[in-house]
């Protein structure tokens, strides 16, 4: 599978944009959320929520049976919310939703040590776009979806140091692939879906075009 990574904070317009272009490129749509740990009891949170297990979902997304067959039936893929984002958002659960005593930074490096182990066993994204508004659009369009978890409230008191740590996460977890940054403050999602869409071209109609000799393949509208 051909796939790209929409990534960024939340209130970025991922899932919106990622929604519409699945339709124009017939690809499969893959979301990566955080399970909601801050919705457990304590104790659970602390059981589940280790450096072993907040990469779990990266993994899983790769075994799935599910995923295997939307994968084979449509060759291409948006992935909204992946590796980087999984390590960022562990660090901020571990260490204000346990009773960790390390600091953030700490965490985070620690996480990030253990997603360079799996970026290695997984197949690479083909493109990343990084989805960077300003906080206080981030902050009206949580507010207009009409639910914030605590975590998405961790997030924004974070916001700086969260975009700061994606970007990061992205170049060093994926550092041949090229990344797109977007600051979509002042577009609206059709303005974005018109900037990814010669990019998206580029990487599936190049896949496309070699299952086009099988006349096996549907070409974007």
């Amino acid at each position: 599978m051909v796939y790209v990574v929409f990534d960024g904070p939340s209130g970025g317009g991922k899932t919106t944009v990622a929604k519409e272009l699945v339709e124009r490129f017939n690809a499969a749509y893959f979301s990566q959320p955080t399970p909601p740990f801050d919705r457990l009891r304590p104790d659970l949170r602390e059981m589940l929520y280790n450096r072993g297990d907040v990469m779990t979902v990266t993994l899983t997304f790769f075994a799935s049976d599910a995923n295997a067959a939307s994968i084979a039936k449509r060759c291409n893929g948006i992935v909204d919310r992946f590796l980087p984002s999984h390590v960022v958002l562990g660090a901020l659960c571990m260490n204000h939703l346990t009773n960790c005593k390390e600091s953030l930074d700490d965490v985070y490096s620690d996480l990030l040590s253990i997603a360079e182990v799996i970026a290695r066993y997984i197949p690479h994204p083909a493109l990343i776009a990084l989805f960077l508004p300003r906080r206080e659009v981030a902050l009206e369009r949580m507010e207009r979806r009409g639910y914030m978890s605590r975590l998405d409230r961790i997030e924004l008191e974070h916001y700086d140091w969260v975009t700061r740590r994606v970007e990061e996460a992205c170049d060093i977890l994926f550092p041949h692939t090229q990344t797109m940054e977007i600051d979509n403050s002042d577009q609206t999602p059709e303005e974005t879906i018109e900037l990814l869409l010669p990019e998206l071209e580029r990487v599936f109609c190049r896949k496309l075009a070699n299952l086009t000799l099988k006349g096996k393949t549907k070409l974007p509208r």
